[in-house]
């Protein structure tokens, strides 16, 4: 019985020694090592003023110094893209127009690219969990932020897994990234809107 219960702990002990606590450094550059991340992605958007949840759905791809791609295919068709240039959408004619506030994908670029220096001007941050399973809270800082958001909730592993935004008024958005492809050349429409 001493064996066994010496080989869990000692089992137990090994897990613990590989589990280290993230560091907000070592976040930063894990995400920084990923040159490009594309997917698809699910957006779930509560509002307090309707009974049912918006379900929204596309693909999504980034490539570092370059931007985010975002193309939601329902319930409605509509792509989007950030660059240094800012956030603009893609006409029906096929010329990429300034688009209105979306704050969100601006934020959901800091984040892939691993800008933490960035977030950290806007946002109080605190890190858990380890590398494999880490959780990022975000809170804002200054007034226009504090009047939209309450808080954002971020969670990954080597990439971007999830973001939940609480918005002050009681709205809520959960965007959940899958069918990742880390490091690949981008192909398509997404290659085509970030050069």
């Amino acid at each position: 019985m001493k064996k066994i219960f010496l080989s869990v702990l000692l089992m137990m002990a090994n897990s613990l020694a590989f589990a280290q606590p993230i560091q907000m450094d070592a976040l930063s550059q894990m995400l920084k090592n990923t040159r490009t991340v594309s997917g698809d992605f699910e957006q779930i958007r509560h509002l307090k003023s309707l009974p049912i949840p918006i379900k929204s759905a596309g693909n999504f791809a980034i490539q570092q110094d370059k931007g985010l791609y975002w193309h939601m295919s329902s319930p409605i068709e509509s792509t989007l893209r950030v660059t240094k240039n800012g956030i603009e959408e893609l006409s029906a004619n096929g010329s990429w127009l300034p688009a209105s506030n979306q704050s969100k994908e601006s934020l959901l670029l800091d984040l892939f690219n691993g800008d933490i220096e960035s977030l950290r001007e806007q946002f109080n941050m605190s890190l858990t969990g380890t590398s494999e399973n880490w959780q990022l809270s975000l809170t804002p800082k200054g007034i226009i932020l504090k009047q939209i958001f309450d808080r954002i909730e971020i969670k990954g592993s080597s990439s971007l897994e999830s973001v939940h935004i609480f918005e002050q008024q009681g709205d809520d958005t959960i965007i959940s990234f899958s069918k990742q492809k880390i490091n690949q050349a981008l192909k398509g429409a997404a290659l085509h809107a970030l050069e």
